[in-house]
């Protein structure tokens, strides 16, 4: 997927503050804005294997 360099930029900024991979922040913001990840439960859930 491309991605506008500047949104990218903050992207890649914001994850590794977090210590968490590109990928892992693109999901967990995508999860908050369909209401299926908030803070309080923040990636602890199990996960399905990258190919399913």
């Amino acid at each position: 997927m491309k991605w506008p360099i500047p949104h990218r930029e903050v992207y890649e900024r914001e994850a590794a503050k977090l210590g968490i991979s590109f990928n892992e922040y693109v999901v967990r913001q995508m999860a908050r804005q369909h209401g299926l990840l908030d803070d309080e439960n923040d990636g602890g859930q199990e996960q399905l294997p990258l190919g399913a």
